[in-house]
């Protein structure tokens, strides 16, 4: 899906992404690159895979768009899954059982809204230290999600779809106040979704909740992607299991 509209590997597209600060997440990105024939991803998101970037740096980043090229956006959270089927966990070293948060930084911040709704915590308020900013716009987010994903029969695997439907959200102010920056012939794509982080030596995945072309001056979809995509294969692996040694 988007080779008709000329997203292909021959070098004419820039791939920018959203993502989580994990390392985790690096392999999709790393994955992706590869295929577009990006030399690397220019990089907005921060914790918890918020575009951190801004409106700043979604126009900075579409200036590098080569000219008459494209630019995919790959954005979302992650979540990690145990060997126990246990969501928003996963063990980070081939050689080892015991898993951790993943993501951190997404479940801390969900933790704490719980310790506000008891009374163990006072509200965050606005970000005034640029060693916590993150966390703290991040505690923001999920606060105004938090009844959503206490609701859920299992909040740990509300909690990424919460976050995507907030980023989302996010995403489509910035290209509204930043879309003007893409000229006549540049082309912008999205592809936002939740990386699923397996144990290592197996294969994690990527589930796509929006693949389309936009109208970079509106963000409003042009040609919806995410169906074909959807009716032609699976759910795609975005890391191979390794070989035995």
């Amino acid at each position: 899906a988007g080779g008709q509209y000329g997203y292909n590997n021959s070098g004419n597209t820039l791939v920018a992404t959203a993502l989580c600060c994990d390392e985790l997440n690096r392999q999709l990105e790393g994955d992706i690159c590869s295929k577009f024939g990006s030399v690397g991803a220019y990089n907005m998101g921060g914790l918890a895979g918020f575009c951190f970037g801004g409106v700043v740096g979604f126009g900075n980043m579409a200036n590098h768009v080569p000219a008459g090229g494209n630019c995919l956006v790959v954005y979302g959270p992650h979540v990690g899954i145990d060997w126990d089927f246990q969501f928003g966990r996963v063990p980070r070293d081939e050689s080892s059982s015991v898993s951790s948060e993943c993501c951190g930084p997404a479940q801390l911040a969900y933790e704490y809204s719980l310790r506000v709704r008891k009374g163990e915590r006072a509200p965050v308020e606005r970000a005034s230290d640029i060693i916590e900013s993150q966390q703290t716009w991040v505690c923001q987010q999920v606060d105004a999600v938090s009844d959503r994903i206490s609701a859920a029969t299992n909040p740990q695997v509300e909690l990424p779809y919460a976050l995507y439907d907030a980023q989302s959200e996010i995403l489509q102010r910035i290209v509204q106040k930043a879309g003007s920056e893409f000229v006549a012939g540049k082309t912008l794509a999205f592809l936002g979704g939740i990386t699923i982080n397996t144990p290592e030596g197996t294969p994690e995945y990527f589930l796509p909740k929006q693949f389309a072309i936009l109208d970079a001056s509106t963000g409003e979809m042009k040609h919806n992607l995410l169906d074909p995509l959807l009716a032609a294969r699976p759910a795609v692996a975005v890391r191979r299991p390794r070989a035995d040694k």
